[in-house]
């Protein structure tokens, strides 16, 4: 399986290499508007459409975050429950090992090499992402190659981030645990497949939406701000945009039982006028939240070791399934 996989992510790699050729020989379209200095693009969409390179460089991204999910499934899985479905851990068992000394001899065998694996993958994902920068899937339609160029830059945007860094190393043992215990615990390959597929699902979903976004200190910046978007420009790197979000005025302290500040903004815009005024008086402003770009690293750290943690957490999961089996 191992081999299985390495074929695999090697093919990845090859189209990933043949995606940059591709887009740095795609034509350059200079647009002169009126005499005046205009813009220029690289023409992403010829050829069949499925096979124009935006979709390419789309596929390759989707590939990339699915990975870690797929190794899980593919080598995590049949870990233990392939054991137990053509029972050679009795023979194993047999011979003098302890079931401890046999799952962990198993993890390090596998696990080591999934591990170098994925961060050769992981550099040439780094190196492909920022030569591919700036391409992205309203690329379809065709005409710009970097409207959203500076966005493309910024890898804590989440179409990047989740695929550079040390958290794809993090995410791969994840599904590597996740895989083992659910073959241990239902110890059907079929099941454990099913499980292992919705539970990483759910757990990344979980962790883009609520996690993430409150690892770091997040930046504030309210819509009547003067300098608006621009205030959290890091060397005009953009931050990551989690949303619009009501906050009350740094420093006041609502009487208990208040209504809270998103309340207080609906009240207000079911005011015919005075929506500001409303606001101003209730001591609420509304807003942008981001992350900065700076906070890249600080992110990704943390977020690797919360996955780190579940994964040893998970390891200890199989090592009690595997006690209870009968031999």
């Amino acid at each position: 399986m191992l081999l299985i996989a390495t074929g695999l992510v090697v093919a990845l790699m090859a189209w990933m290499a043949l995606a940059v050729h591709w887009y740095d020989t795609a034509p350059v379209i200079r647009v002169v508007a009126g005499g005046r200095s205009g813009y220029s693009y690289r023409n992403l969409t010829g050829g069949y459409r499925l096979f124009q390179l935006s979709y390419q460089i789309e596929a390759i991204r989707l590939l990339l975050l699915m990975v870690p999910c797929l190794l899980g499934v593919l080598l995590g899985v049949p870990l233990v429950a392939g054991e137990l479905a053509d029972h050679t851990n009795r023979l194993a068992w047999t011979q003098g090992i302890s079931r401890t000394r046999w799952l962990a001899t198993k993890w390090l065998m596998l696990g080591v090499p999934l591990v170098a694996l994925t961060g050769v993958l992981l550099a040439f994902s780094d190196w492909w992402t920022t030569r591919i920068s700036g391409v992205t899937f309203g690329s379809v339609v065709g005409l710009i190659d970097s409207g959203l160029g500076a966005f493309g830059n910024s890898h804590i945007q989440p179409v990047t981030y989740s695929v550079t860094g040390v958290v794809p190393i993090a995410y791969t043992v994840f599904a590597l645990a996740l895989g083992c215990a659910f073959g241990a615990l239902i110890r059907r390959i079929p099941w454990a497949v099913v499980f292992t597929v919705l539970v990483y699902g759910l757990a990344l979903f979980t962790m883009v939406t609520t996690v993430r976004p409150v690892l770091a200190p997040q930046t504030f910046v309210s819509l009547t701000a003067t300098n608006g978007f621009s205030a959290v420009l890091e060397r005009g790197t953009p931050p990551w945009d989690i949303g619009f979000e009501a906050r009350f005025v740094p420093g006041y302290v609502p009487a208990g039982g208040s209504p809270s500040a998103a309340t207080i903004i609906a009240r207000c815009e079911n005011l015919p006028v005075g929506y500001a005024n409303c606001l101003t008086l209730h001591h609420v402003q509304f807003g942008e939240v981001f992350q900065l770009a700076s906070h890249y690293w600080v992110l990704q750290w943390r977020e690797a070791v919360i996955y780190l943690i579940a994964a040893l957490l998970l390891l200890v999961v199989s090592w009690w399934a595997v006690r209870r089996w009968r031999a």
